[in-house]
């Protein structure tokens, strides 16, 4: 059993400790964290059960979302919402996509450290392609190079998301992306690639990523930007 606090879970004393047991969240057994539980707070604001309504699934997802509430903390935040029962996986898959969505509104900002926080620590990432951007990495610390990488050669890019399909329990769950992406290299001309990236989210982490594009697009970015000087166009891809 591992325990996972609640972001923003509060009831006058310290947060909430939830427990994972065979796929589900459930908390305190004692009777004094049993009666703690009658005002929960997990990102969606305060309320007791006979006195104010149960707020919607929807709602609920929109201020985890807006709250800042990462994938790892999605399930104890909705069990002790309100979307429980069998209502809960389709509203946690739900809540998935458009987190991944917002992950790719981060990138293109260019801020790939909210993304990275999500990783497991031996996450699978496969990037197509003959470049330095190319090969397989198997930690969070190489994704993380990888994506360092990524920014110095194309500092600029914004991707408009098409489509998101996800599937799987709570805690197995596999997400299809399908994305356009307007690049801007460091040297060369602007390019549009299209793709899709399959992701696995294990027990609320990114497990699993792997990135279907144009390879020879961004090959072909990559020399232009090394034939202007550029040494890391050149580099080997950062594999481990």
């Amino acid at each position: 059993m591992r325990p996972l606090g609640v972001a923003g879970a509060r009831v006058g004393s310290p947060q909430l400790r939830l427990t994972l047991r065979r796929g589900r969240f459930v908390g305190p057994r004692t009777s004094e964290g049993r009666a703690r539980l009658s005002v929960v707070r997990a990102g969606v604001g305060e309320r007791t059960a006979k006195s104010e309504p149960a707020q919607s699934c929807d709602a609920v997802g929109d201020r985890l979302l807006g709250d800042g509430v990462m994938l790892a903390e999605l399930p104890g935040a909705l069990s002790f919402g309100c979307c429980t029962g069998r209502y809960a996986p389709r509203v946690y898959r739900a809540l998935v996509r458009r987190r991944v969505v917002s992950n790719f509104q981060s990138l293109s900002a260019g801020d790939y450290g909210t993304v990275v926080a999500q990783m497991a620590d031996d996450v699978h990432h496969i990037f197509a392609g003959d470049h330095p951007l190319g090969g397989q990495r198997h930690s969070r610390d190489a994704f993380e190079r990888w994506f360092e990488r990524l920014y110095l050669l194309f500092p600029q890019l914004r991707f408009e998301v098409a489509r998101v399909v996800s599937s799987g329990p709570l805690w197995d769950i596999w997400v299809a992306v399908e994305w356009v992406g307007h690049v801007t290299p460091a040297a060369g001309d602007p390019y549009v690639n299209e793709g899709t990236h399959v992701i696995r989210i294990r027990r609320g982490r990114v497990a699993y990523v792997h990135a279907y594009e144009d390879s020879q697009k961004v090959a072909a970015a990559c020399r232009a930007m090394a034939e202007a000087g550029i040494e890391e166009a050149a580099a080997a891809p950062i594999d481990d």
